[in-house]
C-alpha cells in the first residue's frame, strides 16, 4: 500500500490525501506524525530522527536526534504522536508508555514517561496511531480504532478506521 497522509485545508473544510513517496521523496516510511496547529508545521518521525514540514517543504536543519525532545537514547522508535491543541501538548506513544511534551516550555514533562492503561484507561497497551478531533481522542492500532473522552476517562465506543475516509 502506499503510504499516503491527510491534510485538512485552513480555508474549507477539505481533507485531501497525499502521497508521502510524492512530496517527500528522499523521507521514505514514516513512524509517526503531529501537526502543530497554529504554526503550520508538521514533525515527522522515522526510527530515532524527526524532520519538519512547513506546507509541503521540509524546514533546514533536520533530521534532528529525538533526543531533542527529551526521550533517553533507549527509545528507538515513536509508534504515535498526537498533539493536544489547548495544551500545546503532544503525548508521544512508545510501545506501552506514553510521554507528554511541552510545547510552551519546550521540555520534556518530569513525570513522563507513564503506562498508557493508567494514563487512558481501557485503551490497552499499543496505540499504532493517534489524533484529537474537538473533544474527542481517537487511538488506532491496526484495522481498529477507539473514540476515547477525556472528560470520562473511557472508551466510547469502537470503530472501524476506514469509517474517516467514507468509506462504509
Amino acid at each position: 500500500y502506499p503510504r499516503v497522509f491527510w491534510r485538512k485545508s485552513a480555508r474549507t473544510r477539505n481533507i485531501d490525501t497525499f502521497s508521502i513517496k510524492t512530496v517527500w521523496p528522499n523521507l521514505g516510511r514514516v513512524d509517526a506524525a503531529y501537526e502543530f496547529s497554529g504554526r503550520d508545521i508538521v514533525y515527522l518521525f522515522k526510527g530515532q530522527q524527526y524532520w519538519a514540514a512547513s506546507g509541503f517543504n521540509m524546514l533546514w536543519g533536520y533530521p534532528r536526534p529525538i533526543t531533542n525532545f527529551g526521550f533517553p537514547s533507549t527509545v528507538k522508535k515513536i509508534d504515535a504522536a498526537m498533539f493536544l491543541k489547548d495544551e500545546r501538548k503532544v503525548i508521544f506513544f512508545v510501545q506501552d508508555k506514553y510521554w507528554s511534551f511541552d510545547h510552551h516550555k519546550n521540555k520534556m514533562d518530569s513525570k513522563s514517561p507513564k503506562k498508557i492503561k493508567d494514563g487512558f484507561p481501557g485503551m490497552g497497551t499499543h496505540v499504532g496511531a493517534a489524533f484529537q478531533n474537538i473533544d474527542y481522542l481517537y487511538f488506532s492500532n491496526g484495522a481498529n480504532q477507539a473514540e476515547y473522552s477525556r472528560s470520562r476517562r473511557l472508551v466510547l465506543r469502537n470503530i472501524a478506521n476506514y469509517r474517516w475516509l467514507n468509506c462504509d
